[in-house]
This record gives C-alpha cells, sequence and structure tokens, in this order.
C-alpha cells in the first residue's frame, strides 16, 4: 500500500495475479486455473472474518478458515459495493477480532 493525497492505494498486483506470481508454490498449484476453487473453499459460509485492529481503520478485512485466509477491501460503488480478493495464503491464524461471518 502506498498512502497518496487522496488515502491509501494498493501498489502492484491483486488478486489471481498476485496469489499466483507471489503464492502459487506455497499453495502448490501448476496453474492459475486452481485459485479460484481454493479462494472458494476459503470463503465458504460460516468462515470468521476478522479486522486487525493493530493496523488502519480502512485497512482489509480478513476472511480465516481452516482451508487459509484471504484478504478483502470494500470498494464503494456507484449502485452496489463489492469486495475485492487483494490476496489469499495457507496461513491459518491471523491476529484480530472476529466481527462476523460469512453466510
Amino acid at each position: 500500500m502506498k498512502r497518496t493525497a487522496n488515502g491509501v492505494v494498493p501498489v502492484g498486483v491483486f488478486g489471481l495475479r498476485h496469489i499466483w506470481e507471489d503464492h502459487a508454490n506455497e499453495l502448490s498449484f501448476g496453474c492459475p486455473s486452481e485459485i479460484p476453487g481454493f479462494v472458494e473453499r476459503v470463503i465458504s459460509s460460516g468462515t470468521p472474518v476478522l479486522i486487525d485492529s493493530g493496523k488502519n481503520p480502512d485497512s482489509p478485512l480478513v476472511v480465516n478458515s481452516s482451508h487459509g485466509m484471504a484478504v478483502l477491501r470494500y470498494v464503494k460503488a456507484p449502485e452496489e459495493g463489492f469486495y475485492d480478493i487483494i490476496t489469499a495464503y495457507n496461513r491459518r491464524n491471523h491476529p484480530g477480532t472476529v466481527i462476523a461471518s460469512i453466510r
């Protein structure tokens, strides 16, 4: 992340490309097409959603499951907001406070 006059913006790539370039080896992926299935297993019903209170309040939410974790960022859109997937990897115990669970 990089601070700018308009706030904090991501630097570099994120999402599928970031997961492939930075975490494919640790996740033992042979091709990028394996990533959506992994992310789907991580972001599943009942999975805790937490925020790390030690970070900026605008920091992304962390989805922490038995399969791994994903870091999400809320994006405000004119009609309906959505969550971007910033990254996902096999670490399972991120510190933070549980604020919700995936429905």
